[in-house]
């Protein structure tokens, strides 16, 4: 009986950790509830399209669109159709929130090397989670952030946690399949995953355990075959997207048509001259942004290419944004540079449509600094000890920085990544915490 004491409280634990968050995220959706009227990237009028019966497309128009990854505008419009509001999209992204803070919790207790440290980065893990500030601004946005979040975090508990079930493994392809149609990035991110996850399974005569068998007629399914299952359901979840672009547009598309705007939003001459070249710490300036849009679309159209014409608009685009890497390579390099740094910059930038206090700049540049430092101590803790585990946290965090070096990028697109850096910093706190007890004595090899 005495043994089960830890076991309700790493439980109580993670309820507490969980409780907390969504008190917090709640709090946020209170507070700036406001900011989720907010369509920033037309998702909500693309949302109501769809409640309308209109379809997918252009807010304000019938005219059917792939500008955006459908994902998102489906869940808004789920709620918006079951009578709910900008009220009900916020509860809701708290409720998403909470469950990604619950499986960062979930994965920690399974990282660690004992049961004592297991329950103490699940611990830490979740509460870098619930306080970090990207996490709790995210709720009350209309954005994909929130829900590629969890879908990301999702996809990497299968990862690490493989399905022993049919069952499980048709919900792994499923998240994985929803995270391909919330972020174009999860493309690369989950076909990396999965190809080494499948490099790295084993069958399940080569680890025997009732609980990682699937039988029928006593014919057990190895890990391999689950992971397979997993990528088909993945791909079925995804087809329909593309059988509706094929059908619409003529073309199988995956993804979405904003990529190349988005390539070449970050290289293209007004940013380098403005950004790259310019003053240390400069910002592209929306007057300035404004002012390249309007010329881009006068260009586009100088070149017979309609405003609604999203893969001509696309591909040429992704041309321009090309043409400028070549034309000078090392200051392209410097673009994907200054790209990075939005990206992993420990603080946002306070500017005239969104200030910040300055001890809120210092306070989140202090947690980034911590979360970042200590992530990379577990990253090589773990790159050390379960090099499987290292990779598999590692892969979404290289992918994201080097499509990001040349993608438009800003902190808010890191989001998704939250819970991983947590699950890293997790382990590298509690191993330093185990150096500073127990430091090595004179003359100790160890």
């Amino acid at each position: 009986m005495a043994s089960s004491h830890p076991h309700r409280a790493r439980w109580l634990a993670g309820l507490v950790v969980v409780g907390l968050a969504l008190v917090l995220r709640l709090t946020v959706v209170a507070v700036l509830g406001t900011s989720l009227d907010d369509d920033r990237d037309a998702y909500l009028g693309l949302a109501r399209g769809l409640v309308a019966g209109d379809g997918f497309v252009s807010p304000g128009s019938h005219t059917p669109t792939a500008y955006r990854p459908p994902a998102y505008p489906l869940f808004v419009a789920l709620i918006f159709a079951s009578g709910g509001g900008s009220l009900a999209l916020g509860v809701a992204q708290a409720l998403l929130g909470s469950l990604s803070v619950g499986i960062t919790w979930w994965l920690g207790t399974r990282l660690g090397t004992s049961p004592l440290d297991g329950a103490a980065v699940g611990l830490i893990s979740g509460l870098f989670v619930v306080l970090e500030p990207l996490s709790l601004a995210n709720t009350a946005l209309a954005m994909t952030e929130t829900l590629a979040t969890t879908l990301l975090v999702a996809w990497i508990a299968t990862l690490l946690s493989p399905p022993t079930t049919i069952t499980l493994a048709c919900v792994a392809g499923l998240a994985a399949g929803l995270g391909l149609l919330c972020r174009p990035i999860f493309l690369p991110v989950i076909a990396l995953g999965l190809a080494w996850s499948l490099c790295t399974s084993r069958r399940s005569s080569d680890h025997p355990s009732p609980h990682s068998l699937l039988t029928r007629h006593n014919v057990p399914l190895s890990e391999k075959t689950l992971l397979l299952v997993v990528g088909l359901v993945a791909g079925l979840t995804l087809a329909p997207w593309a059988v509706r672009n094929q059908l619409v547009f003529g073309r199988p598309l995956l993804t979405t048509t904003h990529g190349g705007y988005t390539l070449l939003l970050g290289n293209n001459d007004v940013y380098y001259a403005e950004v790259v070249n310019g003053p240390s710490g400069a910002v592209w300036e929306r007057d300035s942004l404004e002012q390249w849009q309007q010329q881009l679309d006068q260009d586009l159209a100088a070149e017979g290419i309609a405003a609604d014409d999203e893969f001509a608009r696309d591909t040429a685009c992704s041309q321009r944004a090309w043409a400028n890497i070549r034309e000078n390579p090392p200051l392209a390099f410097r673009a994907g540079l200054s790209l990075l740094g939005r990206f992993w910059s420990l603080a946002p930038r306070s500017t005239a449509e969104r200030p910040l206090p300055a001890l809120v700049l210092t306070a989140i540049a202090l947690f980034n600094a911590l979360l970042f430092s200590t992530a990379l101590v577990g990253l090589t803790v773990l790159w050390k000890g379960d090099r499987t585990t290292a990779i598999t946290l590692a892969i979404p965090l290289l992918v994201f920085t080097a499509l990001h070096s040349l993608y438009w990028s800003d902190q808010r697109m890191r989001a998704p990544l939250v819970p991983l850096l947590a699950l890293l910093a997790a382990v590298g706190l509690v191993t330093l915490g185990h150096a500073l007890r127990s430091p090595a004595r004179p003359g100790s090899t160890t």
